[in-house]
């Protein structure tokens, strides 16, 4: 049964002597395609092939043409009186055996056209169904059979014909021309929707009875003006598009949409730390500032320090931490805050207090925060750190720092200058060391067993001795510092409170070379490093005694800071 019914015709009362078209092959022109005029059809027998000869000789009419009727390769005489001279077929392969049919099946099986040849008769042919009910009639059996299998068989090939025309014919069959009047027509519907979706009709309007000519005569003019400005800006969008400027086009696309996004996440940060201090949530000395909005800034540095570290607090200040005025003219003229972080003692007001109060009187460099010191304190008194930071100060980035690095400003101002549209950055070393179960060694972590089974590692986090965040993060700690829990080491703090926010984590090793040769090495090759210090001291080692020297061999140079920030700026 064919596969498709719906497209199946099927034909009753055949003549018996006439069997299945086995093939049918169209010769074509090897350059043109075209039909070179003649076809072959091959029966099951050459009985009923020399039948189908005398059955459909001069009888069928193809386009006002009386189709000629020959064995291949015999100049035999028609019945219409020609002698026609018919080409020999070259021998193509036998057909396939015919599939058995049952009655109820349509009685020609489908075939597909392969080169030229049609086995069988296509399911895709069309007939002329008048015209061959017409055949079937009640004339007698012998006439209307004849009648049939003629009209049949001029219908197959005139379809066969049609299907192995050029595509180009066939389209060209179907185009219609359109009229003049319908041409008119399309146009003024394409002109007023364009100028309905421009939204330029009013300039087609009428001027107000009450303009004068003056006002008419402008009126035109600014029309005329619009279209010129409009056809001149295509003009100018059309030159420009080459690659480059597309390129160009999407980057500043990008960096705007990455503006507006910190805009955002800075606004809701301002939003929730106004809430926050008005409910008292925030647990650092804060100097009043009379309802005013803190100063803007571009970095926050605060350099980590105890009451016991005077002697490098002065190693830092003799190196890369500026003095007095020019610590005054950084932080007014281009925005880097840089002061020593410390809480108070046990007892506020004792010995240890005066004598950071006596050295602040002096140097004018100091943080102070309503914060216990001590070294196992170290995660209360980070938060605290950035909380008071950024009621202060209004800065892009807040950095922490340990007071035995030796930092590069310049280097490290024009690092972070990288992601200052980016909202929510984590800038640091970051590494994943082991989580340590021992009691008694160095960095022991009490509850190890928050972090899998014994022998696991920490999350990803940036190293203490530096790191910065993003104005946005330090907000969030600010607001919700007293539910953000802490672990014995302050790095991992950090990174636990960052660890399941939308947060994008920069590895940046900049932040942690070693100290000379390695920083000295870098430095000569023209990578200047933003921070130096010594892995197996978690610092420098005894840096008091080395940091003039780190500070001579790895150092950028007294205005470097100044340069690399208007170069950011620029």
């Amino acid at each position: 049964m064919s596969r498709n019914p719906g497209c199946t015709v099927f034909i009753g009362n055949l003549d018996e002597k006439v069997g299945r078209v086995v093939d049918l092959h169209i010769p074509r022109d090897k350059e043109t395609s075209r039909s070179k005029g003649y076809a072959f059809a091959e029966y099951e027998t050459e009985e009923i092939a020399q039948y189908a000869v005398k059955l459909f000789s001069g009888l069928v009419r193809l386009h006002n043409r009386t189709l000629r009727f020959a064995i291949s390769g015999q100049d035999k005489q028609s019945s219409n009186g020609n002698n026609p001279v018919t080409p020999k077929l070259n021998p193509i392969p036998p057909p396939k055996p015919a599939q058995p049919m049952r009655s109820s099946d349509t009685p020609m099986s489908p075939h597909t056209v392969v080169n030229g040849r049609i086995a069988g008769i296509s399911p895709n042919h069309s007939y002329n169904h008048s015209e061959a009910s017409s055949g079937i009639s009640s004339r007698g059996l012998s006439n209307g059979t004849y009648e049939y299998s003629r009209r049949v068989f001029g219908s197959v090939l005139n379809d066969a014909l049609t299907e192995r025309q050029p595509q180009s014919e066939k389209k060209a069959a179907r185009a219609r021309p359109m009229s003049a009047k319908a041409v008119v027509v399309l146009c003024a519907t394409s002109f007023f929707v364009g100028l309905l979706l421009s939204g330029r009709m009013p300039l087609l309007m009428p001027p107000s009875s009450g303009s004068s000519d003056g006002a008419g005569s402008s009126g035109h003019g600014s029309r005329l003006s619009l279209f010129s400005d409009d056809c001149d800006h295509r003009r100018k969008l059309d030159e420009g598009n080459n690659p480059n400027d597309i390129m160009n086009e999407v980057s500043r696309t990008h960096q705007a949409i990455q503006s507006l996004d910190k805009s955002v996440s800075s606004l809701e940060m301002e939003l929730a730390v106004e809430r926050a201090k008005q409910n008292g949530g925030l647990g650092a000395s804060v100097p009043s500032k009379g309802g005013r909005r803190p100063p803007k800034a571009f970095v926050v540095i605060g350099i980590n320090t105890a009451f016991s570290s005077k002697r490098r607090r002065d190693s830092l200040r003799d190196t890369w931490v500026p003095r007095g005025e020019r610590l005054r003219r950084l932080e007014e003229e281009k925005g880097v805050v840089v002061r020593f972080v410390i809480g108070h003692s046990a007892t506020p007001g004792g010995a240890l207090d005066r004598a950071i109060d006596v050295e602040d009187a002096e140097t004018r460099d100091f943080m102070r925060l309503d914060h216990v010191e001590g070294y196992h304190e170290l995660s209360s008194k980070t938060r605290t750190y950035f909380a008071a930071a950024v009621a202060t100060w209004d800065a892009d980035f807040y950095v922490k720092v340990d007071d035995d690095v030796h930092v590069n400003l310049g280097m490290l101002t024009s690092r972070l200058a990288r992601y200052r549209t980016r909202p929510r950055v984590y800038v640091g070393c970051m590494k994943s060391g082991p989580v340590l179960s021992q009691k008694g060694v160095k960095y022991h972590e009490p509850e190890y067993w928050k972090f899998g089974d014994e022998g696991n590692r920490y999350f990803r986090h940036a190293t203490g001795q530096i790191y910065a965040i993003s104005k946005d993060l330090a907000s969030y700690i600010s607001i919700n510092q007293p539910i953000l829990h802490r672990y014995a080491n302050e790095d991992v703090s950090l990174g636990a409170w960052l660890i399941g926010l939308e947060v994008e984590h920069v590895d940046d090793r900049s932040l942690c070379c070693a100290t000379p040769p390695d920083c000295e090495w870098k430095k000569q090759a023209g990578n200047v490093c933003a921070a130096s210090f010594d892995w197996s001291c978690s610092g420098i080692c005894k840096s008091v005694d080395r940091m003039r020297a780190i500070h001579s061999a790895c150092g950028e140079g007294d205005g470097a800071v100044w340069n690399s920030l208007a170069a950011a700026a620029a």
